[in-house]
C-alpha cells in the first residue's frame, strides 16, 4: 500500500513542478503586459507551492507509516493509516491526470504562439 502511495504522490509533484515550469516559461517566450507577467509568475509560484506541499505530505505520512508498522500486532491504527495511503494514492493520480492535461493544453497554446495569459 505504501508503494502506491509513493508512486502516486511522486508523479504528482513531478507533474505540479513541470506545470509551474511550463507556466514560468511563458514569462519569458511571449511578449506581454507587465501585468501579466505578474499575474503569470504568481500562478508558477502557487503550482510549486502547491508541489512543494505535496512533498511535505509525503514524507508526514511516511513517518506515520513507519512508526505505526514498528508495531507487530495489528491494531486497528494500521487499518487506519492503511485507508487513508490509499485515499491519498487515489486523490494524488486524480491530480496527476488532471495536472497533465493541463500541461498538454498549456504547451498546445504555447505552440500555437498564445500567451498563457492577455
Amino acid at each position: 500500500m505504501f508503494t502506491f502511495f509513493k508512486i502516486s504522490v511522486f508523479t504528482a509533484v513531478v507533474a505540479l513542478f513541470m506545470l509551474s515550469l511550463i507556466t514560468i516559461s511563458d514569462v519569458f517566450i511571449h511578449g506581454n503586459q507587465f501585468q501579466f507577467y505578474i499575474l503569470t509568475v504568481i500562478i508558477a509560484m502557487l503550482f510549486f507551492a502547491i508541489g512543494c506541499t505535496g512533498i511535505i505530505i509525503y514524507n508526514n505520512f511516511r513517518n506515520i507509516y513507519y512508526h505505526i508498522s514498528k508495531d507487530s500486532q495489528q491494531n486497528p491504527a494500521q487499518v487506519s493509516v492503511r485507508k487513508l495511503l490509499l485515499l491519498f494514492g487515489i486523490i494524488a493520480i486524480a491530480i496527476t491526470l488532471f495536472t497533465g492535461s493541463l500541461c498538454m493544453g498549456l504547451i498546445e497554446r504555447m505552440n500555437d504562439g498564445t500567451a498563457l495569459f492577455g
